[in-house]
């Protein structure tokens, strides 16, 4: 996301970041309100944009940890943006330590000397230690993360992208559980009880003879789908799996022949949207930053509008319009007000 402009106030720093109309947990529950099933090539953008995103994270050694429709917002123009980083943390258990990218070198000596919750460091970069496994919302929560490991890779990420797929091509949740036990149960029910073929290393989990299951068998991604895409079927067969050693990675998935069309129509698309180079940015004024879209993109952006204008009664286009809706808090609007008339001092 463009970061716009940043200043303090009082202890905290303010972050402004650019203006994106929807995330899409909203989206979804419009569409569901509505009767509509989200057009396949819609899905395929909005997934392509996604793994996009966490290709740059995870390129950059990170892991964000917290994915699920919420922290996926939409542009007006109908780009998709990764938000809410407040889980990130580096990826403690990478191959290789040698390639220290700027971006985690800088979130190390971050973690490092201002976060009480990272893990304590060593001598090599980024060889933190173990990682909390109270991360992920719960419906979009890793298998493993449920039974307590505190060493676990990128996968985590695809496993909730891979649930938000399912989302999108069946407007429902795939994984529902009111509670941790609940959530276990559902995803078994599904995946089936672990084994040696299905989870090799399940055995080695903190919390894995801690409860004994009773053997459910696999069920076919065919049996619980209305979808008959052949290709996104296998996709999410390769996201939503119990051996996080055996999920597709982002690079992988941004392969696969189910984006494979997507991939085409936008490869031309300009990227000046996710250009971040200061000299850009300083040279134009963000108001005229549009993108021209191609058609497939054109049709979510006419979705999009859509939403926005028979959503009346949630706070999507009101937000900084109406100071009172945005929070029943009198200092939070008193901030607004203040941010809006250049009050703060320099």
């Amino acid at each position: 996301m463009k970061l716009i402009d940043y200043f303090p106030y009082h202890s905290s720093l303010t972050l402004v970041m650019e203006y994106c109309p929807l995330d899409l947990s909203r989206f979804l529950l419009w569409l569901k309100q509505t009767n509509q099933i989200l057009p396949l090539i819609n899905v395929k953008l909005i997934l392509r944009d996604c793994l996009k995103a966490l290709q740059y994270v995870h390129s950059n050694h990170l892991l964000h940890r917290d994915i699920k429709p919420a922290n996926i917002l939409i542009t007006e123009n109908g780009n998709i943006k990764l938000a809410d980083f407040g889980l990130c943390r580096l990826n403690n258990n990478r191959n290789s330590f040698n390639d220290v990218s700027p971006i985690q070198n800088s979130l190390n000596i971050f973690e490092e000397q201002f976060s009480p919750a990272a893990p304590l460091p060593t001598d090599k970069i980024g060889q933190c230690g173990q990682m909390s496994h109270a991360v992920q919302t719960r419906w979009y929560r890793a298998p493993e993360l449920l039974f307590a490991s505190r060493s676990y890779t990128s996968s985590i990420d695809l496993w909730g992208l891979g649930c938000v797929l399912f989302e999108l091509l069946e407007n429902k949740i795939l994984f529902e559980g009111k509670s941790d036990l609940e959530q276990i149960s559902v995803v078994f029910s599904i995946l089936g009880t672990p084994n040696p073929q299905n989870w090799p290393n399940f055995g080695n989990l903190p919390d894995a003879n801690k409860i004994t299951f009773e053997n459910m068998e696999t069920k076919s991604w065919k049996q619980i789908m209305k979808c008959n895409n052949n290709d996104a079927i296998d996709l999410i067969s390769h996201m939503v799996r119990l051996d996080e050693h055996s999920r597709i990675t982002s690079d992988d998935a941004l392969k696969h022949p189910f984006l494979a069309e997507v991939n085409e129509s936008i490869k031309n698309e300009s990227d000046d949207e996710f250009n971040s180079e200061d000299e850009y940015w300083d040279s134009v004024p963000l108001t005229k930053v549009k993108n021209t879209p191609n058609p497939q993109r054109q049709s979510l952006i006419q979705l999009i509008d859509q939403c926005r204008n028979e959503s009346s009664n949630e706070l999507i286009e009101s937000d900084l319009e109406d100071d009172n809706s945005i929070s029943g808090s009198d200092e939070w609007v008193s901030f607004v007000q203040k941010a809006k008339s250049n009050e703060f001092e320099k």
